[in-house]
């Protein structure tokens, strides 16, 4: 068993900033990642020889190779990559983590276990999927999918792509795949710009996001793609070997149902359709941590002002980053920073004083893309008049081959009344994700109400894991 003083779970924006506060006041520090590489999805990259080709698809990527570096080089800090927690536990006394690394044999990776009486969360999110007829064709992926393509493998995922849903990230994905050759021969956005009206305000507040925001314009301008606003992608359909040939847009109305009639084929062959993103929970379900229903129907980890989620006179658990409420990287990185600071104040490194004098302006930093955060929540909702675009026999559940049709069978002929008793009926989120998918698509298909959003969301095993695995010491 290892022990730490200081563990951090996940190295993007909030666990690398975690990390390296703690470490500065003194704390040792063990910062695991199941990446292969320090960054996140954020910041996620090729190998570190190939930064020229990094910087180029990355807008901000000198401030993550700035603090992956310090990290690396700090000698307070130890770094754990390719290390997947698959288990967790907690009691008044402290934190263990069973997770599975990479050993001598390429079958059977070894088991390690970490203990800990501070441990920082920052496990970060996940793109969020909205089902439709073809939604599970191959070729129809996530934006974040297609990102990671590109910017862990320098692969692009088509030739002709299709970018749509909802969010600002769009932009980067389009601008960064239209930057590699690939030809954009469509980005549709599904809100209207003119929601952003009525918070001029926080934008014009937020100067570098407009800044990000025309340096992507002025990439796709350049690339002669143009976003089109108040359009979704509704279908997809593949041709003889199964493979996308074709996705039919339409326009819809804010509530998200389609404007009958407007409905359009792109001959595409691949499709990268996000509507945000949805916290990766999964740990903090498993240590039992204190949940929430986010402004945006997602569950998060509630925490106090200095990132504490659970804490006791002998250990605490610490929450940052997207976990708490999905905010961008900005956000991210002054949560990590109060939550390393948090730790090293209960460990003793620093004073009450030096906390609340570091802090300060870190709070106010906080504070203020809090309401950005907000008002993109504000700006991007996604209405259930996404349920209009299904039929019967489209999947919701695709690791178990779950439709719509047999979800509406177990409410209206067998009686289930919340997610747990379609789980039981269909077997919904039963499959290789455990519900990380189509979770919270279920609990908005059903209009679940918050208790059972959260209760859907706990899971005791956090990764999948083989018998092999599992009969290993010193778990049995």
């Amino acid at each position: 068993m290892t022990h730490s003083e200081v563990i951090v779970v996940g190295a993007g924006p909030a666990g690398l900033s975690a990390a390296i506060n703690a470490a500065n006041c003194g704390c040792e520090v063990l910062l695991i990642d199941n990446g292969n590489r320090l960054g996140g999805q954020y910041w996620r990259h090729m190998a570190k020889e190939r930064d020229l080709l990094n910087y180029s698809l990355h807008y901000d990527f000198g401030r993550g190779v700035s603090l992956r570096d310090s990290v690396l080089n700090h000698k307070k800090i130890t770094v754990k990559t390719q290390t997947q927690i698959w288990s967790a536990a907690a009691n008044d006394e402290g934190v263990v983590l069973h997770a599975l690394a990479p050993g001598n044999s390429s079958e059977i990776p070894r088991e390690i276990v970490f203990e800990t009486q501070h441990l920082i969360l920052a496990t970060g999110a996940y793109d969020r999927a909205l089902p439709f007829p073809g939604w599970d064709i191959p070729g129809v992926m996530t934006p974040g999918a297609a990102q990671s393509l590109l910017k862990g493998h320098g692969v692009v995922a088509g030739k002709k792509m299709v970018i749509a849903g909802s969010g600002p990230f769009l932009l980067p994905v389009a601008s960064s795949l239209a930057e590699q050759g690939v030809e954009i021969v469509g980005l549709f956005e599904a809100h209207s710009p003119r929601r952003w009206l009525r918070r001029v305000f926080v934008l014009l507040s937020n100067l570098g996001k407009l800044t990000e925001g025309i340096h992507y314009g002025r990439i796709l301008k350049r690339r002669a793609v143009r976003m089109k606003f108040g359009f979704a992608v509704i279908q997809a359909h593949a041709g003889d070997d199964g493979i996308l040939t074709a996705v039919i847009v339409a326009r819809i109305r804010p509530d998200f149902t389609v404007v009958v009639g407007s409905e359009r084929k792109i001959e595409c062959d691949a499709a990268a359709i996000g509507w945000g993103f949805t916290p990766d929970t999964s740990l903090a379900g498993a240590l039992g941590l204190p949940q929430k229903v986010d402004v945006d129907g997602a569950v998060v980890v509630s925490v106090d002002e200095r990132q504490v989620a659970q804490s006791n006179s002998e250990m605490s658990v610490h929450a940052a980053g997207e976990i708490t409420g999905v905010g961008g990287a900005v956000l991210s990185l002054h949560e990590g920073a109060i939550a390393g600071l948090s730790c090293a104040l209960l460990l003793g490194k620093i004073t009450d004083s030096q906390y609340q004098n570091t802090t300060k302006e870190l709070y106010a930093s906080r504070l203020h893309a809090e309401k950005f955060a907000r008002a993109l929540k504000d700006v991007y909702v996604i209405p259930d008049g996404w349920r209009t675009w299904v039929t019967p026999s489209t999947l919701i559940c695709r690791c178990e081959e779950v439709s719509c049709g047999q979800v509406d069978t177990a409410v209206r002929e067998l009686g289930a009344r919340n997610s747990r008793d379609v789980k039981l009926f269909s077997r919904v989120g039963m499959g290789m994700c455990q519900g990380r998918v189509c979770g919270r698509n279920m609990a908005d298909y059903l209009g679940s109400d918050d208790g059972d959003r959260i209760r859907n969301a706990r899971r005791p095993i956090i990764a999948p894991i083989t018998l092999g695995e599992l009969a290993q010491d010193p778990l049995l």
